[in-house]
């Protein structure tokens, strides 16, 4: 049980996998592929992920913003039938 609230772990975990279902997801050398798409680099998406992944790290820590708020928003990671508005 946790001291602050007095909630139960279990609960807290359960209450989280509720609210972040894995089916939702989004794995992080989908995203950079995805997003390096954007940006216009098929040399990058084209190499393996775990490549694309690194050019994307690189580009984000550029911004010294790990968050990356606009990554998901119509990125159309899974879909493609979505497009991205900015």
């Amino acid at each position: 049980m946790s001291h602050r609230t007095g909630v139960s772990d279990k609960n807290r975990k359960t209450k989280f996998q509720l609210e972040n279902p894995k089916t939702q997801l989004i794995e992080k050398t989908s995203l950079s592929k995805s997003e390096n798409s954007w940006l216009k680099k098929p040399d990058v998406v084209s190499k393996v992920a775990q490549y694309s992944f690194a050019s994307f790290a690189d580009y984000i820590t550029e911004w010294n913003d790990l968050s990356f708020p606009g990554a998901t928003c119509g990125s159309g990671i899974r879909g493609g039938d979505r497009a991205r508005s900015d």
